[in-house]
């Protein structure tokens, strides 16, 4: 399924949503003056949802593999739980084979769920496979295949992407994440639109240390970025928790 008419910069939520049963289903949630310019969604399905937060400039052509993940740990790679033999089978046993014979590897990684934050900038062509979150101000690069969590800030590259830098120091990272200008007033934003490009002068402004008294810094934070992944674990947990059952971009 292809996912168009999302290029226009509007300033709200909007729901992509299918037809379910004559009943409509959210698909994919667009925050806040976020665009995609074009993208492919693949395996479209009531469980499944893109989840994606304010201001992020998603490219063209980009893909959407939800739900599509394989069990390389397992005996075989083959998605037997999915196969329509279970349909022959008896109640009981379908779900026996189902539950018991293919559990997640993590509970909380739900490969039925992507999130991405807010402030994140997508390439031409990237691919991004379900159950990944990208964090805030994240850049993915173009053509990249991102099959892992990319924290907040990090610019990766490749296939799979590899986090390659970040985009500010360790000490810039925290206080923007303190300060998450994306939650402001549309008023406020477009005020402050002049000093965008002058980072130092930015955060001179409008970062106060009792701004890092939020719900990211209380589970994980940014303290040391080599390995920040490990240390915002919880934080995307949290965030994959929240997105399952909310379906909304407006808190991210």
């Amino acid at each position: 399924m292809a996912l168009l008419g999302h290029t226009g910069f509007l300033f709200q939520t909007r729901p992509l949503t299918f037809n379910n049963n004559g009943k409509p289903s959210v698909a994919l949630t667009l925050g806040s003056g976020s665009y995609i310019v074009s993208a492919n969604y693949e395996n479209i399905a009531v469980r499944n949802n893109i989840l994606i937060g304010k201001y992020s400039s998603i490219a063209h052509e980009i893909n959407f593999l939800i739900a599509l993940n394989h069990n390389y740990k397992a005996v075989t790679t083959y998605p037997f739980q999915y196969h329509d033999m279970l349909k022959q089978l008896d109640e009981n046993t379908a779900k026996k084979f189902s539950d018991a014979k293919f559990p997640e590897k993590n509970a909380l990684k739900n490969p039925c769920q992507i999130i991405i934050g807010n402030d994140v900038w997508i390439g031409a062509r990237a691919t991004i496979m379900g159950g990944v979150t990208i964090g805030s101000g994240a850049v993915i690069g173009a053509n990249s295949v991102v099959a892992k969590n990319i924290p907040p800030y990090a610019i990766a590259v490749g296939n799979p992407a590899r986090v390659i830098k970040y985009r500010f120091d360790e000490e810039t990272v925290k206080k923007f994440m303190a300060v998450k200008w994306w939650n402001w007033d549309l008023n406020k934003i477009y005020d402050n639109v002049p000093i965008m490009g002058d980072t130092e002068k930015f955060l001179d402004m409008h970062y106060k240390p009792e701004l890092e008294n939020t719900p990211y810094t209380k589970t994980g934070g940014v303290r040391r970025l080599n390995n920040i992944a490990q240390k915002a674990e919880k934080f995307f947990r949290l965030l994959q928790i929240f997105a399952h059952f909310s379906h909304s971009g407006k808190e991210l």
